[in-house]
């Protein structure tokens, strides 16, 4: 997939550019365009700047590149590209993805902490102090998932109140100051960016939008004092943004199971959620990826997929969120799950895949085989 999304870039930019400019940028997507179709034994690329950019605008994606299932062009009379395509760029973003990797450093940063301890005892008091830090992660996730905006002087307190030192300063480097001074504003109410205007939809993440409107929210109003501070995009778009249905889903499993013990992030981020009954426990990872493709090549490329497979004494589903499933139905008219499950099955990956549609009721199912 890497050298497809070299190309996609290169592609990309040959279109952005204005009119004047497309020769020269044209001649190089052009050039790796012809490599990469003539690598793969596709031999009906265009041979000039002009065909190039008819190509592009009308031979669908599907047919020239590899992980694309989209049949539309690369993109539309307009110039506007592709919505796949760009979700496979928009996943790509290195600035980013440096940007979530503060929550890997506060991650590890836990896990390495917790087992210090567990190293140097093994007692009950030993066992607190490690919880102590099992608290600390989720405390730390909780609060940059709680909000898109903060007042300036709200987060400098809070940091240092709730967070050791070595937290605090990491949490600090995921919000960026915005120069701004605002008083009441209209927020999202699930991830709390400032809503839209004049517009059908209130948040610009699709995300937000499917909940709001099967919960029937309206807006929140937030009041800004001052200056205040914006969650860095990528923290939002691989952080905040993928833990909205983690936690509706575990939210919504405690509330069906009253007597399991249902955990979120447990073991510092272990799974995205246990649910045990005795010595039973199903593990449960929560995936919200635009595409089947986007989230096979994140499962490949960025994931501990060893967890995730299927053996004998472990029951662990990897869980596609309903709103996920739903949106891209009506994008690209297929079904997400069965696009998944075949990839998975082209690549001998052996998971187990299962909707949020399904999911009490395979728990229950699971559990119940306990007492048969």
């Amino acid at each position: 997939m890497a050298d497809t999304l070299y190309l996609l870039y290169t592609l990309k930019d040959a279109m952005e550019w204005k009119e004047k400019e497309k020769a020269i940028r044209g001649k190089e997507a052009l050039y790796k365009l012809i490599k990469y179709m003539f690598e793969r034994d596709r031999l009906n690329f265009p041979n000039n700047i002009p065909e190039l950019y008819s190509f592009l605008l009308m031979e669908p994606c599907h047919n020239y590149l590899d992980g694309i299932s989209s049949r539309e062009p690369f993109a539309n009379p307009n110039g506007e590209i592709n919505s796949e395509i760009k979700g496979h760029l928009e996943e790509d973003n290195p600035d980013e993805k440096i940007q979530a990797d503060i929550m890997k450093t506060i991650l590890l940063l836990c896990r390495n902490e917790s087992k210090k301890i567990l190293d140097d005892e093994s007692d009950e008091e030993t066992k607190s102090r490690e919880n102590y830090w099992e608290n600390i992660y989720l405390d730390a996730r909780g609060y940059i998932s709680e909000t898109s905006i903060r007042e300036k002087a709200e987060l400098d307190i809070d940091i240092v109140n709730k967070f050791p030192s070595q937290i605090s300063s990491i949490i600090k480097k995921g919000y960026l100051p915005d120069k701004r001074i605002s008083d009441a504003q209209l927020v999202c109410p699930i991830c709390g960016k400032i809503a839209l205007k004049e517009n059908s939809n209130l948040c610009e993440n699709e995300v937000c939008n499917y909940y709001i409107k099967r919960n029937k929210l309206a807006p929140v109003v937030k009041n800004l004092n001052g200056k205040h501070a914006m969650l860095a995009p990528g923290l939002y778009k691989f952080i905040l943004s993928p833990g909205i249905a983690e936690k509706f889903i575990y939210e919504k499993i405690k509330e069906r199971f009253t007597t399991y013990e249902v955990a979120l992030y447990p073991n510092i981020d272990e799974y995205d959620i246990n649910v045990k009954l005795g010595e039973k426990v199903i593990h449960l990872d929560v995936k919200d990826a635009k595409t089947p493709e986007i989230l096979l090549r994140t499962l490949l490329e960025e994931s501990n997929i060893e967890k995730l497979k299927i053996e004998k004494n472990r029951v662990v589903w990897l869980v596609i969120p309903d709103h996920r499933s739903s949106i891209y139905s009506k994008t690209y008219d297929t079904n997400y799950l069965e696009k998944l499950k075949q990839l998975l099955q082209n690549e001998k990956l052996k998971i187990e895949v299962i909707s949020e549609y399904h999911l009490l009721s395979r728990i229950e199912q699971e559990m119940e085989e306990l007492f048969s």
